[in-house]
């Protein structure tokens, strides 16, 4: 089953940056536990958690559709 956000780009980004998930966070300004949801691919995340994961990586698109 394909995912509905594409992890790759958010575990990359922590790896090419040398980042923490809690630095990660505290840049996007969403909890730990929003993070953990997006990258398990819950389907319950609100929007803004993943926009604002997404402004704070530099991607305009990470979905996948």
């Amino acid at each position: 089953m394909k995912t509905l956000i594409k992890i790759d780009l958010i575990v990359n980004y922590l790896k090419e940056h040398k980042m923490t998930k809690a630095e990660l966070c505290k840049k996007a300004g969403v909890s730990i536990g929003v993070l953990n949801k997006i990258l398990t691919d819950k389907r319950n995340i609100r929007l803004t958690g993943i926009l604002k994961i997404s402004a704070a990586i530099g991607v305009k698109s990470i979905f996948n559709y």
